[in-house]
């Protein structure tokens, strides 16, 4: 039963002419060999059973006419000019064989040269619309395949879904990296039960874009960490027609990124005791080497101690981050005064930056809900940096005021500048500006990524405002306490 009924579809299949759009093997013969069986039944409808052969006029006049489109929709060009020839050729033998006058001829055989061309015509275009439709279908096919052939190739998953939310493309990677099946048609917005598909579903709503978001996945009892990145598709009126999402597998990259962290503060912690040591043994040698009074040993001391301070600072620093990047920063807020504690760090700093003038331009007396030793910390890593990047001699400009509900910090220095293609970058960890200039100062490339992840913890932006070779203005917002 099943297999009669499939031969049935295929059958209907090959004369349904919108089922064969797009197919582009067109046939002389069919159409040829069914309006001569058209003509054949008409005659002997004719001859036999209305034994009237002038009644073929009329079903001539109107049978051929559908079969010359039909043919012309289904086989393209030729196929709507054979069914045509067949037709004039019909009408002709109709004009010869009946039983007119000479001048009833002349007229008939007119007017069927007239409907002739008018069907040739028609033949023409029809047959064009069609081949053309074929030509774009096929084109469109093409693409298809070759977008899921690269789609294939590509070490990520992804999923491609129309703007209704149903799925039009799915690669194997995506099924294979979460250990699903999703069907073609399926409906993303109706049957949403996987949580690295939600981001789609958002876009899907929204429109809006997801970018490099973190999922976690839960795979056979194994936790699976994805990144998520989603964007709608739009058409030239900015309508969205499909969605696509890449999802890449970064769950071993967080388990050494996990590993590196671990070892970076146990590394951090064995390093703090001797550092301190060190220091505390530097102050005894000060101490007992000053009776001497020998400038040599005084100086190689100081250098001594001055290293061991930078190195227990790049320790520290990493400690910090090790701590933001498992989540074990602690944040103590109090209310504190901000343009207070700006006056006790400028002042603080003075001391061991004396190259440079820091002035206070503005400041306003604002109260903020913070951690005072965070924020001193976030305000001496942009002072120094400020004097770092500055030559001797140029002042560091410091202004504190009320924006709307944030209280703003901004340190302006007069130096070398930032490129503003680098003005995002410089906050991310470990980043280091490449120009060969920069390049002469030391750092890891730590602070300011520091400084983003303290302000990050109290709600709060921090940015840069600069000009190559124009000098710098950093600054970071938090909320007033209120």
């Amino acid at each position: 039963m099943h297999f009669e009924y499939s031969r049935m579809r295929r059958l209907l299949a090959y004369f349904n002419p919108i089922a064969r759009l797009g197919n582009k093997h067109y046939s002389i013969l069919l159409s040829t060999t069914i309006t001569l069986l058209f003509m054949i039944s008409i005659e002997i409808y004719a001859h036999i059973i209305a034994k009237d052969p002038e009644v073929v006029g009329l079903p001539a006049l109107f049978i051929f006419p559908p079969l010359i489109i039909y043919f012309s929709f289904r086989d393209g060009i030729r196929g709507g000019i054979a069914a045509t020839i067949v037709t004039v050729i019909y009408y002709g033998y109709i004009i010869n064989t009946g039983n007119i006058t000479p001048a009833e001829k002349s007229t008939q055989w007119e007017t069927a040269f007239i409907l002739g061309l008018i069907y040739l015509i028609l033949a023409y275009i029809i047959g064009w619309l069609k081949q053309t439709i074929d030509i774009h279908i096929e084109q469109e096919t093409d693409l298809g395949r070759r977008l899921q052939a690269i789609v294939e190739q590509l070490p990520v998953g992804v999923i491609i879904t129309n703007s209704s939310g149903q799925v039009m493309l799915v690669n194997k990677q995506l099924e294979d990296m979460l250990h699903i099946q999703i069907p073609y048609g399926y409906h993303i917005l109706r049957n949403n039960t996987f949580s690295a598909l939600q981001p789609l579903a958002k876009t899907l709503k929204t429109g809006k874009t997801v970018t490099d978001l973190e999922k976690t996945v839960n795979r056979e009892g194994k936790s699976l960490t994805v990144k998520v990145h989603t964007s709608a598709i739009h058409n030239k009126e900015g309508k969205v027609i499909a969605v696509a999402s890449i999802i890449h597998d970064i769950t071993q990259q967080k388990e050494l990124e996990i590993r590196k962290d671990d070892f970076i503060n146990m590394a951090s912690h064995e390093l703090r005791s001797p550092l301190t040591s060190m220091k505390l043994y530097l102050e005894v040698l000060e101490n007992l080497t000053e009776q001497y009074h020998d400038k040599r040993v005084t100086t190689t001391l100081t250098s001594i101690k001055d290293q061991t301070e930078r190195l227990q600072d790049i320790v520290n620093d990493l400690l910090d981050v090790s701590r933001l990047h498992t989540g074990k920063m602690i944040i103590e807020k109090e209310i504190l005064r901000i343009d207070q504690l700006v006056f006790q760090v400028v002042e603080e700093l003075q001391v061991t930056i004396q190259h440079h003038a820091i002035t206070i331009v503005r400041i306003q007396p604002l109260t903020v809900l913070a951690d005072k030793v965070r924020i001193s910390q976030v305000l001496t890593n942009l002072i120094t940096n400020a004097a770092k990047y500055s030559p001797g001699g140029t002042p560091i400009e410091i202004a504190v005021e009320k924006k709307d509900v944030y209280v703003s910090v901004q340190v302006t220095d007069y130096g070398i500048g930032i490129a503003k293609d680098q003005h995002k970058k410089i906050f991310d960890r470990l980043y280091q500006v490449t120009d060969s200039q920069e390049k002469t100062f030391p750092g890891l490339g730590m602070g300011l990524y520091i400084s983003k992840e303290i302000i990050k913890l109290h709600k709060g932006t921090i940015g840069v405002r600069s000009t190559k070779g124009s000098g710098s203005t950093f600054y970071f917002r938090i909320p007033l306490f209120s």
